[in-house]
């Protein structure tokens, strides 16, 4: 299978963030090792920075995406789906494969984990509206609802005239995929429901785009929709459990934290779900507690993974080499500084220095950047330092 990258950032379309190119460049590294290579799809301005930092991919397609006006970033992601004409595994550049998985399996489309865990005391196979018509009084800061809200939910209920019967009775929270992760293996079915995505997505864009988490409605629950839709193989493996790499999200930071600054309460202690976890603990338990779905809401609920606790900053080094039990997505986890340490040294421990060195140079050549916070910690904690110093005869 083919594997790949795609990514243009919204927040600057001609320009990537120094943070942003350590995560995508351990992703890239990481891929090309347990895969034998990877591509990247940007447009004509990233490829550039890319290629002068010096991220090794195989390809840079700059043509299918060659467009700079800022857009949610999962339509880049669907412009590349609809063109791809074999086999592929798409990985989200904050994305950590760190053991070859076998691909070669795949049915129709695999996907990461879902997107949003249903609560234990629901039924996960009713649709979004049984739930809600089940659940009249819900409280709105009831985390399940309201992340399904906004996600999902609301923004589809705003354009029910748009869909099919078929998808009105099809949307089951417990069911979308989170997409950080894509294996498909019959690329022609998801390529026509990709193209459906993005024929939905320009007829209603105003709407779609200026809601929260448009891009996950787009990507997650339409790609989704019209692929059970038009797809027998798909629809068997999703009512048959089988879309899914892992139960839940590989990482979920419990505690209190504060983002995107570097303080964090100690132990880190980080809920992982796994791609072993049919060999690991079945609960996890914190204080006699099940763990956890958010930073605000600590309740009990299920977890089929694995923990894992840094006890302490000086700690984290010797995480520098850490697997994280297979995959790890870090999200928006990945601009804290911490996390940036951290990808900084798994880069270092992994692959050698001369590519953070490349990094630092590139930014500090071309912009002026100097040492930002990430790499500040990695010195204070390593004494490597980035900015070399002249040595004077």
């Amino acid at each position: 299978m083919r594997i790949v990258h795609s990514y243009i950032p919204t927040y600057d379309s001609n320009h990537l963030w120094k943070e942003a190119i350590y995560v995508q460049l351990l992703s890239a590294l990481l891929a090309k090792r347990e895969f034998g290579g990877i591509d990247f799809f940007t447009n004509k301005d990233i490829k550039n920075q890319i290629l002068e930092i010096g991220i090794p991919y195989d390809n840079i397609n700059d043509e299918i995406l060659n467009i700079s006006n800022k857009e949610l970033f999962s339509v880049f992601k669907i412009k590349v789906f609809k063109e791809m004409n074999e086999p592929f595994v798409h990985i989200d550049t904050d994305t950590f494969i760190y053991n070859h998985i076998d691909f070669s399996k795949v049915n129709s489309a695999l996907f990461s984990h879902p997107d949003i865990p249903v609560p234990e005391h629901m039924d996960l196979h009713k649709t979004a509206s049984e739930i809600c018509a089940a659940y009249p009084n819900v409280e709105e800061t009831d985390y399940f609802f309201k992340s399904a809200r906004i996600s999902y939910l609301d923004l589809f209920d705003k354009l029910t005239l748009e869909h099919s019967e078929f998808k009105k009775k099809n949307v089951r929270v417990c069911e979308i995929p989170n997409m950080n992760i894509i294996a498909v293996k019959n690329y022609s079915d998801f390529k026509i429901a990709s193209e459906m995505a993005l024929e939905h997505y320009y007829k209603n864009r105003d709407t779609i785009y200026n809601t929260k988490n448009g891009e996950c409605y787009i990507e997650q629950l339409m790609i989704h929709l019209n692929l059970m839709e038009i797809s027998n193989d798909y629809l068997n493996d999703v009512r048959n459990n089988k879309t899914f790499l892992m139960n839940g999200a590989p990482v979920r930071v419990v505690g209190k934290y504060d983002w995107p600054k570097n303080k964090i309460e100690y132990p880190l202690t980080i809920l992982q779900n796994s791609i072993y976890d049919g060999v690991t603990p079945k609960e996890i338990k914190i204080d006699n507690l099940y763990y956890m779905k958010t930073d605000q809401d600590i309740y009990v609920t299920g977890h089929t993974g694995k923990l894992t606790q840094i006890k302490s900053l000086e700690d984290l080094p010797n995480y520098f080499d850490f697997d994280f039990n297979g995959i790890s997505h870090l999200s928006f986890y990945k601009w804290n500084d911490v996390f940036q340490a951290l990808i900084i040294g798994q880069i270092v421990k992994m692959f050698g220095k001369e590519y953070v060195e490349s990094v630092f140079q590139y930014y500090y050549k071309n912009y002026g950047s100097d040492t930002s916070s990430g790499e500040k910690l990695y010195e204070s904690l390593t004494g490597f330092k980035f900015k070399k110093q002249k040595t004077i005869f």
